[in-house]
Protein backbone atom coordinates (compact mmCIF):
# COMPACT_ATOMS: atom_id res chain seq x y z
CA UNK A 1 0.00 0.00 0.00
CA UNK A 2 2.00 2.73 -1.54
CA UNK A 3 5.21 2.34 -0.04
CA UNK A 4 3.68 1.57 3.65
CA UNK A 5 5.46 -1.80 5.40
CA UNK A 6 2.04 -3.33 7.02
CA UNK A 7 4.27 -6.01 9.17
CA UNK A 8 5.90 -3.49 10.78
CA UNK A 9 3.06 -1.47 11.82
CA UNK A 10 2.07 -1.28 15.67
CA UNK A 11 -1.02 -3.39 15.23
CA UNK A 12 -4.03 -0.92 15.99
CA UNK A 13 -3.14 2.34 17.01
CA UNK A 14 -3.45 6.13 15.36
CA UNK A 15 -2.47 7.26 12.70
CA UNK A 16 -0.93 10.81 11.78
CA UNK A 17 -0.37 11.32 8.01
CA UNK A 18 0.10 14.30 5.96
CA UNK A 19 -0.60 14.43 2.24
CA UNK A 20 -0.44 16.95 -0.21
CA UNK A 21 -4.09 18.46 0.29
CA UNK A 22 -4.55 17.45 3.50
CA UNK A 23 -4.17 16.04 7.46
CA UNK A 24 -5.27 12.98 8.48
CA UNK A 25 -5.19 11.99 12.38
CA UNK A 26 -7.50 8.89 12.70
CA UNK A 27 -7.26 5.45 14.58
CA UNK A 28 -6.60 2.36 12.27
CA UNK A 29 -5.98 -1.31 13.27
CA UNK A 30 -4.36 -4.09 10.53
CA UNK A 31 -5.80 -7.21 10.18
CA UNK A 32 -3.72 -9.98 8.37
CA UNK A 33 -1.92 -8.16 5.77
CA UNK A 34 -5.32 -5.33 5.64
CA UNK A 35 -5.00 -1.31 7.00
CA UNK A 36 -8.30 -1.20 8.51
CA UNK A 37 -8.78 2.73 8.98
CA UNK A 38 -11.60 5.29 8.13
CA UNK A 39 -9.21 6.93 4.88
CA UNK A 40 -8.11 3.12 3.27
CA UNK A 41 -9.03 4.61 -0.28
CA UNK A 42 -6.67 7.83 0.47
CA UNK A 43 -3.60 5.90 1.52
CA UNK A 44 -4.61 3.43 -1.66
CA UNK A 45 -4.92 6.35 -3.91
CA UNK A 46 -2.17 8.84 -2.89
CA UNK A 47 1.08 8.08 -0.62
CA UNK A 48 1.12 10.63 2.47
CA UNK A 49 4.13 13.18 2.32
CA UNK A 50 5.22 12.24 6.02
CA UNK A 51 3.20 9.54 7.76
CA UNK A 52 3.17 8.27 11.62
CA UNK A 53 1.53 4.96 12.90
CA UNK A 54 2.06 4.94 16.41
CA UNK A 55 0.49 3.34 19.67
CA UNK A 56 1.60 3.34 23.30
CA UNK A 57 5.51 1.64 22.51
CA UNK A 58 5.94 2.00 19.01
CA UNK A 59 6.05 4.31 16.61
CA UNK A 60 6.70 3.67 12.73
CA UNK A 61 7.12 6.37 10.22
CA UNK A 62 7.29 6.90 6.55
CA UNK A 63 8.75 9.87 5.28
CA UNK A 64 8.74 10.80 1.47
CA UNK A 65 11.54 13.14 0.37
CA UNK A 66 10.57 13.90 -3.28
CA UNK A 67 13.23 16.00 -4.47
CA UNK A 68 15.88 12.83 -3.76
CA UNK A 69 13.49 10.51 -4.78
CA UNK A 70 13.75 8.70 -1.10
CA UNK A 71 11.57 7.32 1.12
CA UNK A 72 12.70 7.44 5.04
CA UNK A 73 11.30 4.31 6.82
CA UNK A 74 11.96 3.94 10.94
CA UNK A 75 10.63 1.99 13.61
CA UNK A 76 11.29 4.05 16.84
CA UNK A 77 10.16 1.87 20.30
CA UNK A 78 10.85 3.01 24.02
CA UNK A 79 12.93 0.01 24.51
CA UNK A 80 15.29 2.14 22.71
CA UNK A 81 15.25 5.16 25.17
CA UNK A 82 16.10 2.18 27.97
CA UNK A 83 18.92 2.72 29.55
CA UNK A 84 19.44 6.11 27.39
CA UNK A 85 21.05 9.03 29.87
CA UNK A 86 17.63 10.89 31.59
CA UNK A 87 19.18 13.96 30.79
CA UNK A 88 19.45 13.30 27.09
CA UNK A 89 15.36 12.72 26.98
CA UNK A 90 12.47 14.77 26.60
CA UNK A 91 9.12 14.13 27.46
CA UNK A 92 6.11 16.11 26.64
CA UNK A 93 2.60 15.55 26.17
CA UNK A 94 0.57 17.83 23.99
CA UNK A 95 -2.67 18.44 23.54
CA UNK A 96 -4.99 17.54 20.61
CA UNK A 97 -7.35 19.74 18.81
CA UNK A 98 -10.69 19.91 19.98
CA UNK A 99 -12.03 18.96 16.41
CA UNK A 100 -10.03 15.36 16.93
CA UNK A 101 -11.19 14.88 20.70
CA UNK A 102 -14.90 15.71 20.01
CA UNK A 103 -14.52 12.74 17.41
CA UNK A 104 -13.41 9.87 20.52
CA UNK A 105 -9.29 11.04 19.27
CA UNK A 106 -7.11 10.94 22.58
CA UNK A 107 -6.67 14.10 24.34
CA UNK A 108 -3.15 14.41 24.66
CA UNK A 109 0.06 12.87 22.43
CA UNK A 110 3.08 11.88 23.97
CA UNK A 111 6.34 13.17 22.31
CA UNK A 112 9.54 12.05 23.22
CA UNK A 113 12.53 13.69 22.12
CA UNK A 114 16.08 12.15 22.13
CA UNK A 115 19.30 14.42 22.10
CA UNK A 116 22.55 13.47 21.58
CA UNK A 117 25.95 15.56 21.60
CA UNK A 118 27.70 16.35 18.29
CA UNK A 119 31.87 15.41 18.14
CA UNK A 120 31.92 19.53 18.94
CA UNK A 121 29.55 18.53 21.94
CA UNK A 122 26.94 20.36 21.09
CA UNK A 123 23.73 19.43 22.25
CA UNK A 124 21.47 18.24 18.75
CA UNK A 125 18.12 16.56 18.78
CA UNK A 126 18.48 13.28 17.44
CA UNK A 127 15.39 11.95 16.72
CA UNK A 128 11.66 12.47 18.51
CA UNK A 129 9.11 9.45 18.94
CA UNK A 130 4.85 9.87 19.03
CA UNK A 131 3.24 7.87 21.43
CA UNK A 132 -0.37 7.23 22.81
CA UNK A 133 -0.73 8.43 26.80
CA UNK A 134 -1.23 6.14 29.31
Amino acid sequence: MNGISIGKLPRKGFVLAYFPDRLVFSPYCVKGEELLTQEKELFEKVCPDECHFFDHDTEYRLVQRRSRGEVIELVLTADEEEGTDPDLLFTEDVLVSKEYTETGMPEKLRVTSRYRYSDNDTLILDMYRISTVD
